[in-house]
C-alpha cells in the first residue's frame, strides 16, 4: 500500500511539472546599446554627451535620453535632447553668431593738401568716393566685413584698389599722387 501512495504521489508530482512548463526560456534582458552619429555644416567642431566631450562624431550609449552639445568657435551652440531608443544621426546646423556678424570695419579717407587743388572753390566737394560701386556720402563710412572695391574720382581721375576689410578693424585709405617722368 505505501508503494502504491509513493507511485500515486511520484506521477501527481511529475504531472504537474509538466503541466506547469510553458516551453518559454526567460533570459534577464540586457540594455541595448545603440550610435548617435553628429553631421554639422561647420568642419570643425565639439561634440558633447551630457558634458563630456566625445572624441569624432560617433558614440555608442545604452538607451536612455541625453544632452547633446555642439560647438564651434564664432558660432552658436546646438543644443539638443535625444531619447536613445533607436541608431540616430544628428544633423546640426549651426549658426554665425550675430556679433560676428553685425560689427563692421570703420574706413575714414584722407586726401592730402599735397594733391588737392586749391585754385578751385569747393576742393573736397569735387572728390567722389565709392564702396563697390556705392557713392559714399562723406570721407568716413562703415563697411561690412569682406571684399570691397573702394574708387576715389575727382575731375578727369580716377583711382581705385580692391581691398578685404575684417569686423571692428578700422583703415585708413590716402590716395597717393605723384609724377613717374622719364626720358
Amino acid at each position: 500500500m505505501k508503494k502504491k501512495i509513493y507511485l500515486l504521489v511520484m506521477l501527481i508530482l511529475l504531472t504537474s511539472n509538466v503541466f506547469a512548463q510553458t516551453g518559454k526560456i526567460i533570459r534577464a534582458k540586457t540594455p541595448a546599446n545603440y550610435t548617435i552619429t553628429v553631421n554639422s555644416n561647420v568642419k570643425s567642431f565639439l561634440f558633447y554627451v551630457d558634458g563630456n566631450l566625445i572624441k569624432g562624431n560617433r558614440v555608442t550609449l545604452p538607451l536612455g535620453t541625453y544632452s547633446i552639445v555642439i560647438k564651434s568657435k564664432g558660432f552658436t551652440d546646438f543644443i539638443t535632447n535625444v531619447n536613445l531608443n533607436r541608431d540616430m544621426i544628428i544633423n546640426a546646423t549651426l549658426q554665425m553668431e550675430t556679433k560676428m556678424i553685425s560689427q563692421n570695419a570703420y574706413v575714414s579717407v584722407y586726401i592730402p593738401e599735397n594733391i588737392l587743388n586749391y585754385s578751385m572753390p569747393n576742393t573736397l566737394s569735387q572728390v567722389r568716393i565709392f564702396d563697390n560701386g556705392v557713392l559714399m556720402s562723406g570721407f568716413n563710412f562703415q563697411a561690412i566685413p569682406g571684399r570691397h572695391t573702394i574708387r576715389i574720382e575727382s575731375g578727369a581721375f580716377a583711382i581705385e584698389q580692391t581691398y578685404d576689410f575684417f569686423a571692428g578693424a578700422s583703415y585708413r585709405i590716402e590716395p597717393v599722387a605723384y609724377l613717374n617722368i622719364t626720358q
